[in-house]
């Protein structure tokens, strides 16, 4: 093989090498940048958790009474555009005194049904907003099998845990 002939092949290959380096580099830059972008969405997520479970309870006067819940979870859902049969149970849970004089805890399971993320979100901007009173302490989602599509628009099962403080009411 002639020198030249040896010399432009080393070239060629080194200009493949660096091609493929550089597509590789290209790539791993545009996953950087998307992993990135996904750190500060979990770091602002994050952060709003944070102020929110240290925010002070705030206390209710008086014991609900569940009619009374099952009615401003409608509102809720009427505010956030959320249609009214997506609730499909509320149940009330059994009353706790949590040891502080005078406090007590009512819990309460809410399930919806059928509503998309989207949906979930305003309801849950719409629930904070009316009624402060009741916290979130834990909420499950999940895709209602027989209808995955795309994340947005996948209807869901959603399981929402409540809990509301309140002074007991004392007879004298």
């Amino acid at each position: 093989m002639k020198p030249a002939t040896v010399v432009a092949l080393a070239g060629i290959l080194a200009a493949g090498l660096v091609l493929a380096s550089w597509t590789r580099m290209s790539e791993a830059r545009r996953r950087a940048q998307v992993t990135a972008g996904q750190a500060t969405a979990v770091a602002s997520q994050l952060a709003e958790l944070t102020v929110l479970e240290k925010r002070p309870a705030l206390i209710a006067r008086g014991k609900p009474v569940d009619q009374v819940l099952a009615s401003k979870l409608g509102a809720a859902c009427a505010a956030a555009g959320v249609p009214q049969w997506a609730i499909t149970s509320v149940a009330p849970g059994s009353e706790s005194t949590p040891g502080h004089e005078g406090l007590a805890y009512q819990d309460a399971a809410v399930t919806l049904d059928g509503i998309t993320l989207a949906q979930l979100g305003r309801f849950l901007d719409a629930w904070r907003a009316a009624e402060p009173v009741w916290r979130f302490t834990g909420v499950q989602f999940a895709p209602r099998a027989a209808e995955v599509r795309d994340g947005a628009t996948t209807p869901l099962r959603v399981q929402l845990a409540l809990r509301l403080t309140f002074a007991e009411e004392r007879t004298p």
